[in-house]
């Protein structure tokens, strides 16, 4: 619930991005405080890279699994996550930028061969609707000689395309092959195109569009604009609202949550069992004593007004809880709760591992 498993995830190549600036020696400059924050010119393995135009992290890490695009600008530097500014140079790790080994396979007697009329045939599985995890294999036959495959995202505003990389001669795939492009960052329209890898050949570039939606889907705090690294856990839970906050129970870790109006979350490890006495504090007219457990924490915390919570509006309510990690490697973690009485709440919170205090903020918060 607090944080994900900070191994890093397995490589998987396939990075469309433009050949490598030659690498340097780099000597640390300790009065830079920069090197404290942004990491990756200094990292084993990294090397650097330039764009032909401004883009968008997301789709520039197309195919990639090693980093996710808020890690990348974060060890870059990068103030906007979003885009990456054009001829900037960008540290990626070298393993991840070519894709996975291309396949050479005997051809399907039902699918058409390439000829001197369609100089390059192109197929996509699936064809239109692709999930963001898993993939589209693409499988191409040139009649032309190697080919150059490239990636395009398109929207209302822009069409940015990034030429894939093989890992042997640049940017140059083998006459007869497939891939599988298997990690979109983001939802929406795609393009992958196959053109001639020798400009002085004729031969069409051949265009095949297809729409890329969420594998997982995203609950209402989780990150704008990108897929979700996970889906959200379902658990049961029970709930009570306060004048100044709410408490929450979870069946898997046996903890209540504290919320506060002042935007504090607070954990403690539920330790009610039968028979411990309820708090004896008189609710004013209208509202309720917490009893059982959250009476129990309630009390602990001074009651009230030691809480910061008031007195509850209303009895505890059995809930479905809807648990979702923002980010692979996160503090944050996302909430749906079903039921508070009065309908669904969504709220996002953030807590260091190892830290009973952390915060969070719903849905409806704008700051």
């Amino acid at each position: 619930m607090q944080a994900q498993d900070p191994t890093p995830a397995p490589v998987t190549p396939g990075v469309p991005i433009l050949p490598t600036i030659p690498m340097r020696e780099i000597t640390p400059a300790p009065e830079d405080a920069r090197l404290a924050l942004c990491a990756a010119p200094m990292l084993e393995g990294f090397g650097a890279y330039t764009l032909r135009s401004n883009a968008a992290l997301a789709d520039l890490l197309i195919g990639s699994d090693a980093l996710t695009p808020v890690q990348v600008a974060a060890l870059n530097c990068l103030d906007d996550s979003a885009h990456f500014p054009e001829q900037a140079a960008l540290w990626l790790p070298l393993d991840a930028l070519a894709v996975a080994a291309v396949t050479v396979e005997p051809r399907d007697p039902a699918t058409p061969r390439a000829s001197a009329a369609r100089p390059i045939t192109l197929t996509l599985s699936p064809e239109r609707d692709v999930l963001n995890r898993e993939g589209t294999r693409l499988a191409w036959d040139s009649a032309v000689g190697g080919v150059r495959l490239s990636v395009c995202r398109e929207d209302a505003s822009t069409s940015a395309c990034f030429e894939l990389q093989n890992g042997t001669a640049a940017g140059i795939f083998p006459q007869t092959g497939s891939i599988v492009i298997d990690r979109f960052w983001r939802p929406g329209d795609y393009a992958v195109t196959a053109a001639p890898a020798d400009p002085t050949v004729d031969g069409t570039p051949v265009r095949l569009g297809f729409n890329v939606t969420c594998s997982h889907v995203a609950l209402p705090t989780a990150a704008a604009g990108l897929c979700p690294e996970a889906a959200a856990e379902s658990i049961a839970g029970a709930v009570q609202t306060f004048e100044r906050g709410l408490m929450l129970w979870q069946a898997d870790t046996l903890q209540i949550l504290v919320l506060t109006d002042d935007g504090r979350v607070r954990v403690f490890n539920d330790t009610f069992v039968e028979g411990m006495p309820d708090p004896t504090a008189e609710a004013p007219e209208g509202l309720l004593t917490p009893i059982r457990g959250f009476g129990r924490v309630w009390d602990a915390l001074g009651g009230a007004e030691g809480s910061g919570l008031g007195f509850a509006t209303g009895p505890e309510t059995g809930t479905t809880v809807l648990r979702q990690p923002i980010g692979r490697t996160s503090f944050s973690t996302a909430f749906l709760l079903s039921d508070t009485g009065s309908g669904e709440f969504a709220f996002t919170m953030s807590q260091v591992p190892g830290q009973s205090i952390g915060a969070w903020f719903s849905a409806s918060d704008t700051n």
